[in-house]
């Protein structure tokens, strides 16, 4: 922070008046600038683990959607098509070969990943085909109010457990957290 530190600087330099609270408004941004260097050294470690994010599982499905044996073939001297692993490394496309079967006549072939199973996968996880959206998850407005009172900390680490699990995982931790509330106490 170029202010050295100073949250209500941070404020003022934003943009935020006296009125709004300048005080309440850069600590609430210099938390939230915590929280986001917590979770880009988090995402960070998830990379070093060879750990796929969720945009990479969904690069790998589109392209294996948009898979073609152009992508790893090439016609050779006597005009035929040709599978070629050189080829498939060139073009960047090696991940789309499921399989490789070496035929009767000593030639390679290869299966790829068959994208309409890809495709199917996508247009659910876009929600064009299948059932109706799910409902939020029992608790999720529980969820929603306990993330704004949790240490920036916390939040990081339910955010990677999200990442990791997806809504299944959620529900869970929803469930942990409504669970570890304290009762109200009664007036």
């Amino acid at each position: 922070m170029a202010n050295g530190h100073n949250a209500s600087a941070a404020a003022r330099a934003a943009g935020y008046t006296a009125t709004a609270g300048i005080r309440t408004t850069g600590s609430r941004l210099l938390k939230a600038a915590r929280a986001e260097g917590l979770i880009e050294k988090r995402l960070a470690t998830v990379e070093r683990c060879g750990i796929m994010s969720a945009q990479e599982v969904l690069q790998r499905l589109s392209d294996q959607g948009r898979g073609s044996h152009a992508d790893v073939s090439i016609i050779g001297p006597d005009r035929a098509v040709h599978h070629d692993m050189a080829t498939a490394i060139a073009n960047g496309k090696a991940h789309l070969i499921k399989e490789i079967v070496v035929g009767e006549d000593g030639k390679e072939r290869f299966k790829l990943h068959d994208s309409q199973r890809a495709l199917v996968t996508l247009a659910k996880h876009h929600r064009l085909i299948g059932d109706a959206p799910a409902p939020p998850p029992p608790g999720a407005h529980v969820l929603t109010a306990v993330l704004e009172g949790l240490p920036a900390e916390a939040r990081v680490a339910l955010f990677c457990a999200m990442l990791r699990g997806g809504p299944p995982r959620l529900q869970a931790l929803t469930v942990e957290i409504e669970a570890s509330e304290p009762e109200p106490e009664e007036p």
